[in-house]
């Protein structure tokens, strides 16, 4: 499926670029010179991300369809 090219979603940054977001929970400016290092990325901190995390354990967030086999990707590393 084609993505529209006025997209405003946020592409995947390259290694070694910065890259400026906005934290998902608590919406404060984050900024990541090296994703692949930060490990709270997208959020501003750890306490974003285990609120977030919790979200999930607590049922608040959901898939909105079944996920297909064929879009899963798997990390070798």
């Amino acid at each position: 499926m084609a993505k529209p090219k006025n997209s405003k979603e946020a592409k995947a940054p390259k290694a070694g670029k910065g890259y400026r977001t906005k934290c998902p929970l608590c919406k404060k400016p984050v900024e990541s010179s090296d994703v692949a290092n930060d490990r709270y990325f997208p959020f501003c901190g750890r306490r974003c991300k285990m609120a977030d995390l919790q979200k999930w354990f607590d049922g608040d967030y959901c898939l909105s369809r079944e996920v297909l086999e064929d879009e899963i990707e798997i990390s070798e590393e």
